[in-house]
């Protein structure tokens, strides 16, 4: 019997691309189907307790019973799309969230990866990372000036501010990106801002030697090391991207007792999979930064031959 596959993403998302096509390299027998955040859901039922899970899309229907893998990469079941509820739609998304929520309860047993995941908050990340041994930025989330300003004298006036969890979104009528990047905090700054303002998430600027991203898959992990520091745009976080010049990736080999470190982090945090982010220091230290469970990985990808994406597709066909 072939093996039929799903893949929960979203529409225009490279890795899902490529996850796709090694699919059918490796098995061109078997049915993959796609059930993007786009696609408009016209049913949806859950049968219990058969434990069974109809969906039907504009173009598609199926059962969870007749599902092989469900590899599960961004974005949610998207059950609302181009519905109006006007003045209960914020007590229907809530309903829908936690069925939503529920559904993965379900097929989890099927998943290689779970929607659950993108629960893991930065604080959990960085509690449960320095649990592990792994040294970790100084760091204040704060809502208020007075703190803030200490925070800022005590790291010798060199602190940086990103976002507390999205430091991006997507924008469905503009059909754009927009982002929130790591960046410095002055001392200007700081004396513009009000008394009290919304909690926000500073660390000490770590001076680095280069950045690491480190890809982490049921214990398998590949890393490269990001040549970051020698350009202005990327100095402080390589994610500000330079499309110009990009900054020199080269294959990385983290310590043994680093990466003894990371496993039992993702251990700790129930994490199949995950991009890590590190930094190396000037004066040989490694310092963790966080995880995105659903990170991209491409890059890394490339450097080892797509080895990853060859990887996960034999993990969802096995």
């Amino acid at each position: 019997m072939n093996k039929f596959i799903l893949i929960v993403s979203e529409e225009y998302d490279p890795v899902t691309d490529e996850i796709y096509r090694w699919l059918l390299k490796l098995d061109a027998n078997c049915t993959v189907k796609r059930l993007n955040y786009e696609d408009e859901i016209i049913a949806i039922n859950i049968q219990m307790p058969q434990n069974d899970i109809f969906i039907q899309t504009k173009t598609e229907q199926f059962f969870l019973n007749d599902i092989h893998k469900i590899w599960y990469r961004r974005g949610v079941i998207n059950f609302l799309l181009n519905k109006k509820f006007d003045n209960y739609n914020r007590y229907v998304h809530n309903e829908y969230q936690k069925f939503h929520d529920g559904i993965w309860s379900i097929i989890n047993n099927k998943s290689c990866s779970s929607y659950k995941d993108t629960k893991i908050s930065k604080i959990e990340m960085l509690y449960v990372a320095k649990m592990c041994g792994l040294t970790i930025p100084e760091t204040i989330y704060t809502c208020s000036k007075k703190e803030l300003k200490e925070f800022f004298f005590r790291n010798n006036k060199n602190i940086i501010t990103k976002a507390i969890e999205n430091a991006a979104f997507y924008d469905e009528k503009q059909k754009e990106t927009y982002g929130i990047p790591t960046r410095i905090v002055t001392e200007e700054d700081i004396e513009k801002s009000p008394d009290n303002f919304f909690v926000s998430l500073f660390q000490k600027n770590v001076d680095k030697l280069f950045e690491i991203r480190t890809f982490y898959y049921k214990e398998k992990l590949f890393s490269m090391a990001i040549i970051s520091q020698q350009n202005s745009k990327t100095i402080v976080d390589y994610r500000n991207y330079d499309e110009d010049v990009p900054n020199r990736n080269l294959p990385f080999l983290l310590p043994k007792h680093i990466q003894s470190k990371i496993i039992k982090l993702m251990r700790k945090l129930c994490l199949d999979t995950g991009s890590l982010d590190l930094i190396l220091t000037k004066e040989n230290e490694y310092v963790f930064l966080e995880i995105n469970p659903f990170g991209q990985f491409l890059p890394l990808d490339y450097l080892y031959g797509k080895e990853i994406s060859k990887l996960i597709a034999n993990d969802i066909l096995n």
